[in-house]
């Protein structure tokens, strides 16, 4: 007997999610390094289809995509090994200038009647913590071998997904815009990311070096990550950024350092992001926190910095499902301009970024292609003609 709510939710849809969950957790030594290069063919194989429908052979194109791909990687990691161990040499000069401070605030509260401890509140061994983090996000990045073999891989086979799809569905066109429509957003989503992430997090670490911050790289990187979690991610990293500012150049310097990253965040999650995306691709800051939360459970630090790209295919594909509904719970609070129309709306400059954007994400559609890549469709035949001959 099948038991369904008005949601259209059954007990048996419920129970095979619980399978589904347990099954990834099991799974995750296998699917993180999947995951991952998932995302990274994503982001790069537009560089591959551009090449490919330029005339470029496919061999070298996806050689090209790889070895973009493998230099991102080997950026990253060096990123994240840097800021280790620039975390580890400066520790012991914050832990001092920490103790300074306590020391001032508790003489200085002593003499209005408040006694504090000596020795400070004991809290979590933070540095243990962020070291462990960049440790295990920089050997999850190290585990170069099965990424790059599935991305290299990856990138050949995507060149050839249109026509592959349109043989296993029902509807070959139906089921063709489908998948092409969910690649397209998912993709213009993370390369749009990954780009004002870059942006905010170069800024700051200009700010950072201004104001003579010792830990500008490690802040910056982790900006860089959190960026990735809307809303909530940019306070997240602007919190220590501006306490590092304080113990090394005072209040006047972290003052400017939270204003400069105030302004730059604000810019960028306001102004350009909107432009380029639009508002239909927005996440509920309360659907990141959960999603953040859940993730990470799941896989660990590589499942958090995974859920925000996850929980966007997910929101996609639900609003072509039979579960739109769904998709609704995901999505951040209406803008007024679009109640006014009963709809979440792209604004009109999202409709040109997004042809600006086209150069990158996807050239002109071939018959056969799809977001992932395409192969270049070859010109028909052109008919022949006939001389004719003059009328006598």
């Amino acid at each position: 007997m099948k038991i369904e709510d008005r949601s259209g939710v059954s007990i048996q849809d419920i129970a095979a999610f619980c399978l589904v969950v347990a099954a990834i957790k099991l799974s995750a030594p296998f699917l993180v390094p999947v995951t991952l290069a998932a995302v990274l063919v994503t982001v790069t194989s537009p560089l591959s289809t551009w090449l490919v429908q330029k005339r470029v052979p496919p061999a070298i194109a996806v050689v090209v995509g790889g070895l973009a791909t493998l230099l991102a990687i080997f950026a990253a990691t060096a990123a994240l090994g840097l800021a280790s161990t620039q975390l580890n040499d400066e520790w012991p000069h914050y832990s001092a200038q920490g103790a300074a401070f306590w020391s001032s605030a508790r003489h200085w509260l002593g003499t209005h009647g408040v006694q504090l401890s000596a020795t400070g509140p004991k809290g979590p061994d933070w540095v243990g913590m962020a070291t462990n983090l960049l440790q295990r996000a920089a050997s999850l990045l190290s585990d170069f071998f099965v990424v790059m073999l599935v991305v290299f891989f990856g990138l050949a086979e995507v060149l050839d997904l249109g026509g592959k799809l349109r043989k296993v569905t029902d509807d070959p066109e139906l089921g063709f815009s489908k998948v092409d429509e969910v690649v397209r957003k998912v993709q213009t989503y993370l390369l749009v990311k990954t780009f004002t992430s870059l942006l905010v997090a170069a800024l700051t670490y200009v700010v950072l070096k201004v104001a003579d911050v010792k830990l500008a790289l490690l802040l910056s990187v982790l900006l860089f990550l959190l960026h990735f979690v809307p809303n909530v991610g940019a306070v997240l990293a602007t919190i220590p950024a501006v306490i590092a500012a304080f113990l090394d150049s005072g209040p006047g310097a972290a003052l400017g350092v939270l204003v400069s990253m105030s302004i730059t965040n604000f810019v960028v999650g306001n102004v350009i992001e909107p432009r380029l995306l639009g508002r239909t691709l927005g996440l509920s800051s309360f659907a990141v926190v959960v999603s953040l939360l859940f993730w990470g459970w799941l896989w660990g630090p590589a499942g958090a910095i995974l859920s925000v790209p996850i929980v966007m295919v997910l929101k996609i594909t639900l609003e072509r499902t039979k579960y739109r509904r769904w998709a609704y719970l995901l999505e951040p609070a209406p803008h007024p301009e679009d109640e006014e129309h009963g709809e979440a709306l792209p604004t009109p400059s999202a409709a040109s970024a997004a042809k600006r954007l086209r150069l990158w994400t996807t050239a002109t559609p071939a018959p056969n292609s799809v977001g992932l890549g395409a192969r270049p469709t070859p010109a028909p035949p052109k008919p022949r003609s006939t001389p004719v001959s003059p009328e006598k």
